[in-house]
């Protein structure tokens, strides 16, 4: 009938609205999803300031670098050292006018600026996602020389020839209390051995790391010649010193760069080291007895060996610049930085007590160097 005809119409309609209510909700839950989906792959999606493009923690590798490859890397180092207890004489100014008030300073050895050198050699790795191999590997080898010659001249005119007191030399040994002048030589060679691995990362647009681990070694070898004269510049009394430390152990730390563009970053690197070491320490004391003109008494010739496990940490920051050149095949990178190292305990020259003969104990001073970086890196 009519009636009947009128409601299945009503429902077909009834059905249809429901239809497009259901498909526009399923739409709303589709919109809804696709944005949180968006929302977390930005979250985990980099472009970087090479122009990668890829998740966070992606490859800090430039662009040029789409297989395995080699890099060279030169430094030339500006640097200057400090080291703790170096004293070797105190000059006494007690003047005639003063009586027995006496004034006074002590002298040091403290060294100049000097030039070293570093070079290095690596190995990149292909990045490759599905393996995440970012990784390289690099070798260094420093070599840094150093050396100072001090003078300590008494200006007292009582008594007129003398008033230097040795602080390296025991007296009950010579026999001299004071001197007319001390010179006392000091020389450094450092040379240090770095091999370490590690893995390049973007974490932002700007902001890419290096961390890595590896071992140091280091020679240290420092050598002391100090003389002592009386009025007439002849020698008196002579020491002879040798410190020498060879030492390996595990290193640890990281290279983080701040890009403003492709080119130009700021960048700081910072590596701390735990080594085991052994010292070879040797003292020998010469006279030339004034009784007996020409004749050179050694006192004393003491050698002996001690091993320690020492800590090091060095800091290194400044400007950087690279470059993709010829045809994009080779990458270079020019830096500029600041470096501090610290070395704890490399002082164990021996200190004699100057009215005891034969009795000593060991320095136990620290050394660091700090200084300009100027450095070449080429990938190739």
């Amino acid at each position: 009938s009519m009636r009947a005809l009128i409601f299945r119409k009503k429902r077909s309609f009834l059905t249809f609205l429901l239809s497009l209510s259901c498909q526009g909700m399923c739409h709303d839950a589709v919109e809804a999803r696709l944005s949180e989906l968006e929302e977390k792959i930005d979250q985990v999606y980099t472009e970087t300031v090479y122009g990668q493009c890829g998740l966070s923690l992606s490859s800090a590798f430039p662009d040029l670098i789409d297989n395995n490859s080699w890099s060279f890397s030169s430094s030339l180092l500006v640097w200057q050292l400090f080291e703790n207890k170096t004293t070797y004489a105190i000059v006494d100014n007690t003047s005639a006018f003063t009586g027995s008030v006496h004034e006074g300073f002590s002298t040091r050895n403290e060294f100049d600026w000097a030039v070293g050198y570093r070079i290095g050699i690596g190995y990149n790795f292909f990045y490759n996602p599905r393996s995440c191999s970012n990784w390289d590997v690099q070798f260094q080898y420093t070599y840094f020389h150093t050396h100072e010659s001090d003078r300590a001249a008494s200006n007292s005119d009582f008594p007129v020839d003398f008033g230097v007191i040795s602080v390296a030399f025991p007296s009950a040994i010579s026999g001299s209390v004071e001197y007319a002048l001390a010179i006392q030589k000091w020389r450094v060679k450092f040379l240090t051995f770095d091999l370490d691995i590690g893995d390049h990362l973007f974490f932002t647009h700007n902001l890419s790391f290096r961390p890595f681990c590896g071992l140091k070694g280091a020679l240290i070898f420092q050598h002391v010649n100090a003389q002592f004269l009386n009025a007439l510049s002849s020698p008196l009394d002579q020491r002879l010193a040798h410190n020498d430390f060879r030492g390996i152990g595990l290193t640890t730390g990281a290279d983080a760069y701040y890009h403003f563009n492709s080119n130009w970053s700021l960048f700081n690197s910072f590596t701390s080291s735990l080594l085991f070491g052994k010292f070879h320490i040797k003292s020998l004391l010469n006279n030339n007895d004034p009784a007996r003109v020409g004749l050179i008494l050694n006192f004393s010739n003491l050698i002996h060996n001690t091993t320690r496990v020492l800590p090091q940490i060095q800091n290194i920051f400044g400007l950087s610049w690279e470059k993709d050149i010829l045809g994009d095949s080779t990458h270079i990178t020019f830096r500029v930085g600041y470096e501090l190292q610290y070395w704890w305990g490399q002082n164990q020259f021996n200190h004699f007590l100057a009215s005891v003969p034969y009795l000593y104990s060991q320095n136990n001073g620290d050394l660091s160097i700090q200084g300009v970086n100027i450095d070449l890196k080429i990938d190739f």
